[in-house]
């Protein structure tokens, strides 16, 4: 028998909410269980994407000169792409402000949730 992991897709961009401007080279983290499953940096226009396995995952949205955010227990569920799009403000250092726990997007492929309003 061979099993076949299916992967999915998240992707978003990244503002500063203050001035909507975008942010270049933010980190974003994914771990599960407190170990880093992967890192990636928004690109020039501020966007980013990454294929993951389904499953839970912890978030962190940090850049420096700005207060991080962290997302908990966010759900990627199997064969879909989950956009979020994520805004941090100005700040000192890197400490976090933002924490959402259980983000749970809807089990619909193209789910287009956002922080940004």
């Amino acid at each position: 028998m061979i099993q076949i992991n299916a992967q999915t897709s998240i992707q978003g961009k990244t503002i500063d909410v203050d001035t909507g401007e975008i942010l270049i080279a933010t980190n974003i983290s994914f771990y599960q269980n407190d170990i880093l499953i992967w890192e990636t940096q928004s690109d020039r226009n501020g966007n980013y994407s990454v294929n993951l396995d389904p499953g839970n995952y912890d978030d962190l949205f940090y850049y420096v000169g700005y207060t991080g955010s962290a997302i908990y227990n966010l759900i990627i569920n199997t064969n879909q792409i989950t956009k979020l799009d994520w805004g941090l403000s100005a700040g000192i250092g890197i400490c976090f402000s933002s924490i959402i726990f259980d983000y749970r997007p809807p089990i619909r492929s193209n789910y287009s949730g956002s922080y940004l309003q």
